[in-house]
């Protein structure tokens, strides 16, 4: 069983967290109670925008299971620009929306997928993950941990505006981010008091969506196994029996 880190400072317990055998909500749980003790006012300015989304059913119009994926075309890491039809072609996708590569949270889901990477491929599906950082940022966090899937830049948050993932963060986050010196300008073209809820979907080969995960606070994601039983199932979708 996984001894959770003992307090220190926000990146020690990141990185404990890290080289833990554990399930990814497990893990962000232990930076999730960090942040709780380093800084209670964040914690429930948190907790205050989940139960704000929660509330006004924020996530009802985004695309849901069955429904046909909306298509895009984004550039990647490398700067080519990649479309949903192209990385479905061979088989289904996570497509993995991030707040971006200064989110603790969003880093440690990386380094999740990319653990899960391999089991992925080996079930016939791929990963992708969408966020708005620029070139320069998706290349160093793709160095940092050895991410071996593509980053694609979601310019001007214009398709998760599309899907109904958008949303404001609210005042009082904002200014946490701000008195933290979270310089947004360096990641996204505007000022940072819009993101994109962290979400992730199962697109079959036929563009459909096999599962769909959102959560209104982003302290969680979905579950490596429950993403990896999803592409899996995707795969057999549809799939001659013998």
């Amino acid at each position: 069983m996984s001894t959770p880190p003992t307090p220190g400072s926000l990146a020690q317990v990141f990185e404990a967290a890290r080289s833990m055998d554990a399930p990814i909500n497990e893990r962000l749980k232990i930076i999730a109670d960090a942040t709780r003790r380093f800084s209670p006012e964040y914690g429930r300015a948190v907790d205050d925008l989940a139960e704000r989304l929660s509330a006004a059913n924020a996530f009802e119009n985004v695309p849901n299971v069955g429904d046909a994926m909306p298509p895009f075309m984004m550039p990647d890491n490398r700067g080519a620009l990649v479309d949903l039809e192209s990385l479905t072609r061979q088989g289904p996708a996570a497509i993995v929306f991030q707040r971006g590569s200064w989110c603790p949270f969003c880093r440690m889901n990386t380094i999740a997928l990319s653990e899960a990477y391999g089991a992925a491929r080996a079930a016939g599906g791929n990963i992708v993950a969408v966020s708005p950082d620029v070139r320069k940022f998706t290349n160093a966090l793709r160095e940092e941990f050895h991410v071996p899937f593509q980053l694609l830049t979601d310019i001007d948050n214009g398709y998760a505006m599309s899907l109904g993932l958008l949303i404001w963060i609210g005042d009082s986050l904002f200014s946490m981010h701000v008195r933290a010196q979270r310089n947004d300008v360096r990641f996204q073209s505007d000022a940072g008091s819009m993101l994109p809820v962290p979400a992730t979907f199962i697109v079959r080969s036929d563009g459909t969506i096999a599962a769909r995960y959102i959560d209104p606070d982003y302290r969680k994601r979905m579950e490596i196994k429950d993403l990896l039983g999803a592409l899996d199932a995707a795969a057999q979708y549809g799939a001659s029996p013998g």
